[in-house]
């Protein structure tokens, strides 16, 4: 269940960003009460909101992370962003620094949908400006098989794994 003000407070932000910096959100059909869609990809200005990593979901490397842990990493993260040590690249390797920013990354603070995934309360997402129009499409335009060239994100990062027992601040 979500929290009537935490929603109303995250609706009024992403509203109040739509309209100073032009990003894409919608409200849903009217049918679907009280939920925000958020654009997953604002075609005009090459801005993609990419989910990141979603709390208490096995990742990729049967790997998860709590949504306190993923707070931390996102705040950290923001850190070294703003200090210029978190810089974009392709595929872990290739640095992309002025093909591609990273305007901006957050967690959810309520659950929405972005393009047409529901996503949950406490998952990281980034807002990628695109300024290389051959990286747009093949982020965005699937090739003849369907398959995107660049399909997501990775956060790339390093941690330390806890066992269920053990306090992973601790």
């Amino acid at each position: 269940m979500i929290d009537k003000g935490l929603y109303q407070s995250f609706k009024s932000m992403i509203m109040k960003r739509q309209k100073e910096e032009n990003v894409g959100v919608e409200e849903a059909p009217e049918k679907v009460i009280n939920d925000t869609v958020i654009k997953r990809f604002k075609v005009e200005e090459r801005i993609s909101v990419e989910i990141i990593y979603e709390p208490n979901v096995l990742d990729a490397h049967g790997e998860w992370m709590s949504e306190d842990t993923l707070s931390k990493a996102c705040e950290n993260f923001n850190k070294n962003l703003a200090a210029g040590n978190a810089k974009p690249n392709l595929f872990h390797i290739k640095d992309e620094t002025e093909k591609l920013e990273i305007l901006r990354t957050y967690t959810l603070p309520c659950e929405c949908t972005i393009g047409d995934t529901l996503v949950k309360q406490g998952t990281w997402v980034a807002e990628i400006k695109w300024h290389d129009k051959a990286l747009w499409k093949q982020r965005t335009v699937p090739d003849e098989n369907g398959v995107l060239a660049i399909s997501g994100t990775s956060i790339g990062a390093l941690g330390r794994k806890a066992t269920p027992q053990e306090d992973v601040d601790g």
